[in-house]
């Protein structure tokens, strides 16, 4: 078993879409909110798009025919606003439909990140939990570590108060992220926990790890 980790932050952007969809669209342990495929919105914004150009078709119509209406300018305003809904959400969920759309939080935070120099440098050991880096030269016992989350590709170090760190199995640049879960448990006693359990998938992916 491994008695050291090191983790040196290099996040890509699909990194802060795990975590949104880990802690910040919902809580950690709980089971993510149904969210609407690609394709489901492309086809929800030309629905949109289509049913406002018919809007405006059918006023311009009952103008016509019937002159001048009362309240026509609310409607028009109406179709004005969905034509430009469904051309916004169809532009934003343009692409293939296996790609991710990500959300603004997670565009942004990526964003700032980019621009820090330095990363900081995480290591695991029996001595406890470090964080190394700009602005950052922190020790906690493992003790102090309130939970240790994990999906399949990351782990998060949870110190409560919504204070994460999150450590990616690709950032891993000593040690095995399969070894982990064995050595936390081994250290503390406690069971690495699902961010999201959907299933037993991500149940037997830990497990497995535990056992190796």
């Amino acid at each position: 078993m491994e008695n050291e980790f090191e983790i040196r932050m290099d996040y890509t952007i699909d990194d802060f879409y795990a975590y949104w969809k880990a802690f910040v669209q919902k809580k950690g342990g709980r089971i993510p909110p149904k969210m609407m495929t690609r394709a489901e919105a492309k086809r929800n914004s030309i629905a949109a798009l289509v049913l406002g150009l018919l809007g405006f078709a059918g006023v311009f119509w009952l103008h016509h025919e019937l002159g001048p209406i009362a309240g026509t300018h609310v409607y028009v305003l109406l179709c004005t606003l969905l034509v430009l809904a469904g051309a916004w959400s169809a532009y934003r969920n343009r692409g293939s439909a296996d790609q991710p759309v990500y959300p603004y939080w997670v565009q942004g935070s990526y964003r700032k990140f980019q621009k820090i120099g330095e990363r900081d440098l995480f290591i695991i050991s029996e001595k406890g939990f470090d964080a190394h880096g700009p602005g950052v030269d922190h020790h906690y016992d493992l003790s102090a570590v309130k939970n240790l989350w994990a999906d399949e590709s990351h782990f998060y170090v949870d110190l409560g108060k919504n204070a994460y760190y999150m450590l990616p199995h690709h950032n891993f640049t000593r040690g095995d992220p399969e070894a982990l879960p064995a050595f936390w448990i081994a250290q503390t006693g406690r069971p690495v926990l699902p961010v999201s359990p959907e299933g037993k998938e991500l149940e037997a992916f830990v497990q497995s790890h535990i056992q190796k």
